[in-house]
């Protein structure tokens, strides 16, 4: 499964997981594809 991910999805998944931080151990266990733009990144950078 490929997911596009936005800054406040990455935000949720770091500071209090839920099903945010579900999709993050999902991609880690390689159940699914996350994707996210440049932009997105130097915003939460």
């Amino acid at each position: 499964m490929r997911l596009a991910v936005d800054t406040n999805v990455l935000v949720s998944a770091f500071l209090w997981q839920g099903t945010p931080g579900r999709l993050l151990e999902l991609a880690g266990e390689k159940e699914c594809q996350l994707f996210t733009s440049r932009v997105l990144i130097d915003e939460l950078a």
